[in-house]
């Protein structure tokens, strides 16, 4: 950490290092990342007989982490969101069909053609977290269209998010 080695550090060091982070408005989890990667080059350190002491941040209690995510994108955000991938059908439909429903990444992939009611604009959904479903509305007429022209061709069982020549979606989605 700086200057300092880090199997030399005291927990009183190591305390006043977190405190400088905490002061600087990073998040618990970015926090406890930094600790981990202290933790990694001491153990690295001791396993490689490099060090031989005990690891500093085993007497540092992790900071309680909240992942719960409650944060929408601005409408703003949204359009520009939309204006970036528009002329990529797949990222198109894929994003409109998550803004429209909230689903989760693995409910959005898994959504087949029988999924989808387009004459009352119904998608059956499933929560893979809870193990249910659930219905999503297609109050967008955006997404109306964008569904429609997908499901002239592919097959009743066919997933909607689909890429000509991509073996795995959920990488290509991630990564576009």
């Amino acid at each position: 950490i700086g200057d300092d080695v880090v199997t030399t550090m005291t927990v009183q060091q190591l305390e006043s290092f977190r405190q400088s982070l905490i002061d600087a408005n990073l998040a618990p989890s970015t926090i406890n990342c930094y600790f981990d990667i202290i933790s990694a080059i001491s153990n690295y350190a001791i396993q490689n007989e490099i060090y031989d002491g005990r690891n500093p941040t085993n007497r540092i209690k992790k900071l309680k982490v909240d992942n719960k995510r409650e944060r929408f994108l601005s409408k703003t955000e949204i359009i520009t969101l939309l204006e970036y991938i528009k002329y990529n059908p797949t990222l198109f439909l894929f994003t409109k069909l998550a803004l429209s429903t909230g689903g989760r990444f693995q409910t959005i992939l898994n959504i087949r053609k029988m999924d989808v009611d387009l004459e009352n604009r119904i998608i059956t959904l499933k929560d893979y977290k809870n193990e249910s479903t659930y219905n999503g509305f297609i109050s967008d007429d955006e997404l109306f269209e964008a569904l429609s022209n997908r499901m002239k061709n592919i097959g009743t069982n066919d997933y909607l998010i689909r890429e000509d020549g991509v073996k795995d979606i959920s990488k290509y989605i991630s990564r576009k």
